[in-house]
């Protein structure tokens, strides 16, 4: 099974509101009562993912709240991040982890930087590039 991981490096408190890949909701924010997801500045989540293979991605979408602005970064294959180690495992999907860093702010809006690696490997490669959110 493939992992994906969100973790916050950003300074500040972050809340997901929504994740997808190849448009299956990974996770959803319906009620801030309920089921919301907070991730403080150090912290990080975790989601396992293997409903396609790492080879089949087609898009990504993740939709953040930092204090009172809401972000969204939304790629598609042709849009992601570059790297060129491991093959199609820079991609989620079954048999690879892929872990989502959001790193502070660039401009006014958060910027993501991508780790990846085979599932379960025990050293992670960056990508060679970041994305940066978009406010809502």
């Amino acid at each position: 099974m493939g992992n994906l991981i969100v973790q916050n490096l950003s300074g500040t408190s972050v809340t997901l509101l929504q994740m997808m890949v190849n448009s299956e909701i990974i996770y959803t924010y319906t009620n801030p009562n309920v089921n919301s997801l907070p991730i403080s500045d150090g912290s990080s989540i975790s989601k396992e993912y293997n409903s396609s293979e790492c080879s089949d991605f087609r898009s990504f979408s993740m939709e953040i709240k930092v204090d009172d602005q809401v972000e969204i970064i939304d790629l598609d294959k042709d849009d992601w991040f570059q790297g060129s180690e491991l093959g199609d495992h820079i991609y989620p999907g079954e048999q690879s982890d892929v872990r989502f860093i959001i790193s502070g702010q660039q401009n006014g809006e958060q910027v993501l930087a991508l780790q990846y690696c085979q599932e379960g490997a025990p050293e992670y490669y960056f990508a060679t590039d970041t994305k940066s959110f978009q406010n809502l």
